[in-house]
This record gives C-alpha cells, structure tokens and sequence, in this order.
C-alpha cells in the first residue's frame, strides 16, 4: 500500500504543475470554512489543496478511530466497512494500518464509499479487498435502504456536511433498516471548537436515539469523544509511518507568493491573500478528535 509520503508528494507534484502555470491563486482563497462556507470540492485544484493540507492528520485521526474500534472487537476474517462522505477514501488506508498494528493483515475488507463528489487521489486497493464507490447522496441510499450489511459505519469529517433534512433521512435509515449483523460500530469524526462540536455531538445524539429505536442498546454516549491531552504533539513524534515531504511544506507555507500577481508586483491583490493561501499542513493532533460507539442488538445480550 502507498506510503503517506509518496501519497503526498503525488497531489504536491500535480498541485505544483498547477501553480507553475503562474495563473492566479484567487480561487483557492475559497477553501476556508470562516461564516460556514462550504468550498467547491469538485474542483481539482480545491481538492490538492485540501489534501496537502489536512490530509496527513486526517489519515492519523482515521488509523487511530479504526485502533480504538479494534480493542473493542476483533474482526479476524473480515470487515465491512461503509463511509459516508468517503471524499478520496483515506479512512481506507487508516483501516488497513489499524489492522496492520494489531496483526491482522490476513484480514479481508469489503468497503463502500458514498460521497457526491468523485474525488481524484483515491487511494489505491489492497489485492485482497473489494473497495466500491457509489456517487450520490448518503442520505437518499440511507432513506431508500431495507437492509444495511456493514459492521462499521463511518462519518469522515462528514457529519456536519448535511442538511437538518438530509441528516433526519440518514438517521431514518438507521431506526428502520434490518442491520444484518448483531454488533454494529458507527464512527465519527467532530470538529473541535466548542460550537462546532456541540452540532456535531448533537447528531452522534440523533443517531444513537435511531439505533435504540431500531432495538440496539450502546454504553457509548453523545459527549463521549477520543481526543489527545499533548495537544502540540507532533504526529511523526507518535508514529513514524507518518512523513510528510519537506517541499510540500516549502510550497504551502509561501503560496501566496506564487500567485503571478506577487511575482509581478511584489504584493498580492489582498490581505487576504496571505490569510488563506499561505498555511503550514495540519501536522500535529491538536485538532483530533472522535468517536465510536459501539451497539448490540438488544435482543443478543442473553446469550
């Protein structure tokens, strides 16, 4: 499987042809969530970006969701795995090094990504695997579905992304579809201001309501979340795997000073330029954080 290294350095070498085509920058001022904006993800230069960004804490918060999952139950012969709003399927690699790191590497994954956006960059599967991606809106398969046959499902960095509507049909798939399996995990990353985090936890909250009406029972709650206490610990400190390449970071952190405007005059067109163009890549935990809940169908906890 590719390294996080060679994963990084294959969107920076495409961002970089990008950026040496001396277009301007102004577009990509628009990846910032400030005023709840939501920026345009089908766009290739948008998602480089978002991924030399975030994409290095993003796949540690993933493997870490996943090793969390793996001390609370031991999948030895398979697992299936559905994500909702998959965006390049790196909660894929988090899986497969989660397993790696608790010896299971024999273990086979059947994963299904749903996300609106065909995003580029999909990491690429293990020989042993069935990865599958579905276009579309989580909440209309989650509405229309009878049966759901995963074990794991997980919310990447997704949950906020739907609407109050959108979000009530997914739960509604959760009360009334017939889950296949007796144990179900459902994972969620949150955001980490506080009221940002409220939201989010305010829908962890809808969902295990909607597992309980479907006859599941958790001792997982809504306000229980994983987090790290060394807030400014870097993530190569914790795990070497983790590797990010120096001429990224160089690129990122002076990308205002790439736009052809600068080149030309010397400054940018904005202050706001350097606000949202120049910034280091998320390298540290500080901004993780997490949950998994865990259900047994109620109906099971005799035997």
């Amino acid at each position: 499987m590719i390294t996080i290294n060679d994963y990084i350095l294959k969107i920076y070498y495409d961002f970089r042809d990008f950026i040496d085509t001396n277009k301007k920058l102004c577009m990509l001022k628009t990846l910032n969530y400030e005023a709840g904006q939501k920026p345009d993800y089908s766009n290739i230069h948008i998602q480089q970006l978002y991924l030399l960004r975030y994409a290095f804490a993003y796949l540690y918060e993933y493997k870490s969701m996943f090793s969390v999952l793996f001390e609370r139950q031991n999948f030895e012969n398979n697992i299936r795995v559905t994500s909702i709003g998959c965006g390049s399927i790196i909660d894929y690699w988090g899986l497969v090094e989660a397993l790696k790191e608790v010896s299971n590497r024999s273990c086979q994954i059947e994963y299904n990504g749903i996300d609106i956006i065909d995003w580029n960059y999909k990491i690429e599967k293990r020989e042993k695997d069935k990865v599958f991606f579905k276009r579309g809106n989580a909440a209309n398969i989650f509405k229309k579905a009878e049966r759901l046959f995963s074990h794991v499902y997980i919310f990447p960095k997704s949950i906020s992304e739907f609407t109050i509507d959108e979000f009530k049909d997914i739960c509604e798939g959760f009360k009334n579809s017939k889950f296949e399996n007796d144990k179900v995990h459902i994972l969620i990353s949150l955001r980490l201001d506080e009221r940002s985090m409220d939201r989010d936890m305010d829908r962890s909250e809808q969902i295990i309501s909607a597992m309980k009406e479907n006859g599941f029972t958790t001792k997982d709650t809504s306000r229980r979340y994983y987090s790290f206490e060394e807030e400014e610990r870097g993530i190569k400190g914790l795990d070497n795997k983790f590797n990010y390449p120096n001429e990224a970071i160089e690129i990122l952190k002076l990308l205002n000073e790439k736009c052809i405007t600068y080149k030309n005059k010397s400054k940018n067109c904005s202050d706001s330029c350097v606000k949202y163009l120049s910034r280091w890549p998320v390298m540290k935990v500080k901004n993780i954080c997490f949950q998994v809940l865990s259900f047994d169908r109620k109906d099971m906890l005799w035997y």
